[in-house]
């Protein structure tokens, strides 16, 4: 008896999916990773909160994207991404470090930073989460709560290097959580 085609068809895309990260996690109250919600944090290094391509929370299945506001330091730089050394030095010639710093999307604006964001500011992790990226399984995303100049804002934190650029603050080991980059965050508790 030979199988019937649809059932072939079905097989061989289940097969074809099971490398497939799915479904957006949510880490919050996981007990690795619940101790630094809510927990104040501080800025080592003079930042900026920038136009991001952040995860969409509100996303099912493989993710989406959304635009959101993103926390880097100008100090953040790497091989692949270099950063203005502060402020002043962006806005003296803006035009050309937002094409270095932000590629754009066919029909999408320019992208670029907002405003800086002195070192000793302070923000409180709200969300931690796992977002499906392909083959590859999930990766870490983190939001907070940012007292900036403006008051309070929701930031997304530097910890996906395939969708934000420069140096990476925050990395999950599965066994001791969250760990942040001290040359960009530290406990607000730390001197």
């Amino acid at each position: 008896m030979r199988p019937s085609l649809k059932w072939f068809e079905a097989f061989a895309v289940s097969i074809g999916l099971q490398g497939c990260a799915f479904g957006i996690k949510d880490l919050s109250h996981e007990p690795a990773v619940k101790s630094i919600i809510g927990q104040c944090y501080q800025l080592t290094s003079e930042s900026f909160v920038y136009e991001a391509r952040c995860v969409d929370l509100k996303s099912n299945g493989f993710g989406s994207r959304e635009f959101c506001p993103g926390l880097q330091s100008f100090s953040a730089g790497s091989d692949l991404s270099t950063f203005p050394e502060s402020y002043e030095d962006y806005l003296g010639n803006k035009a050309e470090w937002d094409k270095r710093m932000f590629d754009n999307l066919l029909f999408e604006e320019q992208r670029g930073i907002l405003y800086p964001v002195s070192a000793g500011a302070k923000f409180h992790i709200t969300t931690v989460v796992d977002y499906p990226w392909g083959e590859t399984g999930h990766l870490l995303a983190i939001r907070a709560d940012l007292i900036g100049p403006f008051g309070t804002e929701e930031v997304e934190l530097r910890t996906i290097g395939l969708l934000t650029y420069g140096k990476i603050w925050a990395r999950r080991d599965r066994v001791n959580g969250i760990s942040f980059d001290s040359d960009f965050v530290k406990p607000c508790d730390l001197p």
